[in-house]
């Protein structure tokens, strides 16, 4: 249900103040040509646009082919007068400018006087005459009326062709960051989103996808420019699409609104896995919830009577708020160990009807291979840690099962958000202006069964602000020439800890020693939480979750740009930027389990009983990932980027688009030099380290043959700061490597072209093709979770009342780049024709292609040859890498490939008249070599078994 007020305000509150500008993308341009009714083109035409909202004036005159350009004009309806000596006066009403876009207002002027006037009411659908760009416009009105579920407007990207979702488009997610979607084959972080101008890309992304800052209310917004495709050089950061958000501004009369949605339990029926429990609290009603989103928002002129702005045309503002209280309860379900196999006791499994596997399973004794007496193994056989593991678990709901599920819980989920945006434009004069804006962002959330869940042992409490600023000043130089310098800042911060969620023993349901659990870490430092659970994963059982939390990040972003635009002649457009831009990722995270992570497989371990789960009451694991404590590590990246693009207007109906981008994107280094890399030309095979055979413990040789650290050492910042500067020995591994360990790439280059023929009043074909090259954001091959700055330790078939046993080193896993890696780069193309249909409608009709290079890729390259262990069983899995010494190693490549090749149709009408309607239809194809980020290993080198 919806309530909304609307009325006048009498009193403004300004409730926060942040600097915004018009910069190039949340400004268009409108164009055309003049001529008389004989069809000559009239030069010397005066041509102005006011703007309906402000009132602001712009004005340009026709050259010797009768054509004009009005540029740099804000998002919003003008009024165009176009007048000349001999010539009626012709006044347009309602002319829509677009971000991102160049609206086409041709005029035939009528022989008579200018005291005469001939008024014309703008068209609301028309075809885009001036631009090969493919794009689409979601305007206010659409934004508004809708029926967007939890109104998140970053949904709204996926109602053009060639977006496609992970999620449905009215997926309930009112408080969302992450964009889940692919433009045209692209991945789902190969994105730019911009708000007002303002880079709103979190600087830390991953393959999947990244977040938007400073996420908005939808009545803040003004319009949504979706770019897909062979957009102009002004346009960078990204090879796939441009999300760019407008906000709202104020006008010359105050006006206020205010609102409320809400959704309620009471609307609900229960649902099917609620129903089969037997709580009689889950089965007699629908899962509680409760959804407000209150909001209001207020905008005008700021003056003061007969003092400051008296005539409202100088200073205005536009503010919003939008609060998000979303109470609902998570219902979660699980398989858990019953209380007889937390005492050894596993007869039940004998039984082909046993819940679990609906098979007999036999427990068999390792040191005989013989079947322990009835599935029972006997109490002094019984590992005191590995029946703590077991006892972490829940125990079994009675009553209840869901097919193999015997566990059930329900706990309340709460979500606290709000949106803020303010926006202030004043106009020192004619030539200059001077924008602010702002958005700030809160989320609090306190998650059950989360990270990883089912149950409920280390549940996530989230705490995670963003906000995004600029301030800019707009200089009409001359009637012909336009500067605009912006200053910007953004910051994405996320707070994740655990909370009491009332099911312990203790309060604290974490703690292990309330379980019997009190194995030592072989890995020294301090934990987080000293004494939390593990992480234990049991074949044919949920997973304990110890969680990595508390954690915390930062990512500031601070930005600087200048653009300039000449309007050479009438024929000529040109326009010249610049952008400079720090990206800074300050990590507090503890990437992997301190605490331990173990696995227990049916199979695996020479010491199996043939069931992970009594192979937990032995204490016989698989394998344990254990980590050290996490550095506070300071990521930084500097990005120069610069373009120029000539719009030029070679006939009344031919336009060209031509431009060329540079991008200098420097490759991501650590303040303190803390990040570590694996590189393999380091890699001495003749200095391999010597692995036990049978428990995989280092005996002698090096753990970080191979390893190399960034420049030439630790700088004096570093210490107390870099753990891996506290370590012997930790200084041979510098070798005067790049900051970032990735050559820069100075010849980041791309051209632009596009082409726009108009062959006839209502029908035009548009070509264009570019260059396109992809910032990186700090990702999840994240260098300073390795060794030594961030210790990894995974040890294979070992006890777990000792899992270290007597061994003091272990292999280190490590995530690694390649040190050639280019940017990631696309090669887009497109061919359209659109037509005006009768009812104000547009349909437009494309073939759109892509090739994506340099694609991040992920290989294993310590990987086992396939049929390595089954040629060395009794071996540890160690013993046998190719690069001996070594974990795990997973080598980031930029050697992917994707081709992508679609039609795609759409058919757009304009809100006019109360209807607006929206159609996309895509049918395409795409190829890669890769199906996501983690691809099959690299060929493995035999020599470096020594077998």
């Amino acid at each position: 249900m919806f309530v909304q007020l609307r009325g006048y305000a009498v009193a403004v509150a300004i409730l926060c103040f942040a600097p915004r500008v018009y910069c190039q993308f949340d400004q268009g341009q409108i164009a055309g040509t003049v001529k008389d009714s004989s069809d000559a083109f009239v030069a010397g035409a005066e041509v102005t646009a006011v703007d309906k909202l402000s009132g602001l004036h712009s004005s340009a005159v026709t050259g010797q082919n009768g054509s004009y350009t009005l540029t740099s004009l804000p998002v919003g309806y003008y009024e165009v007068t176009i007048q000349s000596s001999g010539f009626k006066k012709y006044i347009q009403s309602n002319v829509k400018v677009d971000a991102a876009t160049r609206t086409t207002m041709d005029a035939t002027l009528e022989v008579g006087q200018v005291t005469e006037t001939v008024n014309v009411e703008a068209a609301v659908a028309l075809v885009e005459r001036e631009t090969a760009q493919i794009g689409r416009t979601v305007e206010a009105q659409q934004i508004t009326d809708l029926a967007l579920n939890g109104r998140n407007p970053i949904k709204l990207a996926v109602l053009k062709a060639g977006v496609i979702s992970a999620e449905n488009f009215n997926d309930f997610a009112p408080a969302q960051l992450h964009e889940q979607f692919s433009i045209n084959g692209g991945r789902r972080a190969g994105n730019n989103t911009v708000i007002d101008g303002v880079n709103a890309n979190r600087t830390r992304g991953d393959f999947n996808g990244t977040a938007e800052l400073g996420l908005m209310n939808a009545d803040a917004i003004q319009e949504v420019q979706i770019l897909t495709s062979t957009y102009p050089a002004e346009f960078g950061h990204a090879m796939d699409g441009q999300i760019i958000f407008v906000s709202k501004s104020g006008g010359r009369d105050l006006h206020g609104s205010a609102y409320e949605f809400f959704r309620n339990a009471k609307l609900d029926a229960n649902n099917w896995t609620r129903n089969q429990s037997p709580n009689q609290s889950d089965n007699s009603r629908p899962a509680p919830f409760r959804f407000n989103e209150p909001g209001y928002s207020i905008g005008g002129p700021i003056f003061i009577p007969r003092k400051f702005n008296s005539n409202r045309n100088k200073l205005f503002f536009f503010g919003s708020q939008e609060w998000v209280v979303y109470r609902q309860d998570k219902t979660s379900t699980g398989i858990v160990p019953t209380a007889a196999m937390r005492q050894g006791d596993f007869s039940e499994l004998l039984s082909p009807a046993n819940t679990f596997f609906r098979r007999t399973r036999v427990v068999t004794d390792p040191n005989t291979g013989a079947p322990f007496a009835n599935n029972v193994i006997p109490s002094n056989r019984l590992s005191p840690n590995g029946i703590g593991i077991l006892n972490s678990y829940p125990l079994p709901i009675p009553g209840f099962l869901q097919g193999t599920s015997n566990w059930i819980e329900t706990l309340a989920h709460p979500i606290d958000s709000r949106r803020d945006s303010i926006r202030i434009d004043y106009y020192v004069s004619d030539k200059n202006r001077i924008n602010f804006s702002g958005t700030h962002f809160s989320y609090h959330e306190d998650d059950p069964f989360a990270p990883t869940g089912p149950l409920d042992r280390s549940d996530s409490r989230w705490d995670r602000p963003n906000m995004t600023a600029s301030v800019g000043f707009a200089s009409t130089i001359s009637p012909t020439m336009v500067n605009q310098f912006i200053v910007s800042a953004a910051e994405d911060v996320v707070r994740i800890g655990i909370y009491d969620n009332g099911v312990g023993k203790n309060g604290e349901p974490w703690t292990r020693e309330q379980y019997g659990i009190n194995y030592p870490y072989f890995i020294p430092g301090q934990l987080r939480i000293q004494n939390r659970i593990p992480d234990a994963i049991i074949s044919g059982f949920s997973q304990v979750d110890g969680s990595t939390r508390p954690t915390s990040s930062s990512g500031p972003i601070y930005g600087l740009s200048d653009s300039f635009t000449w309007i050479k002649n009438s024929s000529h457009t040109l326009k010249f930027g610049v952008a400079l831009e720090e990206a800074q990722q300050n990590n507090q995270d503890q990437t992997g389990v301190q605490n331990g992570t173990f696995t227990f497989l049916d199979s695996s371990n020479p010491r199996t009983t043939g069931v992970a789960v009594a192979n937990v009451a032995l204490g016989n694991f698989d394998n344990d990932v254990q980590r050290g404590p996490a550095a506070y590590t300071l990521l930084r990246s500097l990005a120069v980027e610069a373009y120029a693009q000539d719009t030029w207007k070679a006939t009344p109906n031919l336009t060209f688009e031509l431009g060329l981008r540079y991008s200098y994107f420097q490759p991501w280094w650590a303040k303190w030099n803390d990040i570590a890399n694996f590189e393999p030309q380091f890699y001495d095979l003749s200095k391999a380290a010597v692995i036990d055979p049978v428990a995989g413990f280092i005996v002698s040789g090096s753990q970080y043959n191979g390893v190399v650290l960034p420049g030439a050492g630790f700088p004096p910042s570093a210490a107390g700061r870099a753990y891996g500067a506290l370590i012997p020995g930790t200084s041979a591994l510098f070798h005067n490597l790049p900051s970032g360990f990735v050559d820069s790439y100075h010849k980041a280059f791309a051209p632009r072209l596009g082409i726009a023929y108009r062959i006839a009043d209502k029908t035009v074909v548009r070509a264009g093709g570019g260059m396109f090259h992809h910032r990186q954001q700090q990702n999840q091959n994240a260098l300073f979770g390795n060794a030594p700055n961030l210790l990894q330790v995974t040890v294979v078939n070992g006890l777990v009342d000792n899992p270290g046993g007597s061994a003091q080193n272990f292999p280190f896993d490590f995530k690694a780049l390649a040190l050639n890696a280019k940017y990631p780069t696309a090669y887009s193309y497109s061919l359209s024709i659109q037509r005006e249909l009768p009812g104000q409608m547009v349909l437009d009709v494309s073939y759109v292609g892509k090739l994506a290079v340099n694609q991040e890729r992920t290989n294993g390259i310590n990987a086992l040859a396939p049929g390595t262990v089954q040629r060395f069983p009794t071996q540890s899995q160690a013993s046998l890498k190719p690069y001996r010494g070594l974990g795990n190693i997973n080598w980031n490549t930029r050697d992917g490939r994707v081709e992508y090749n679609s039609l795609q149709v759409t058919l757009d009408k304009r809100f006019h008249s109360g209807l607006g309607l929206g159609v996309a239809y895509t049918f395409s194809k795409s190829l890669s070599n890769l199906m996501n980020q983690i691809s099959p290993m690299l060929p493995y080198d035999p020599t470096h078994f020594g077998l």
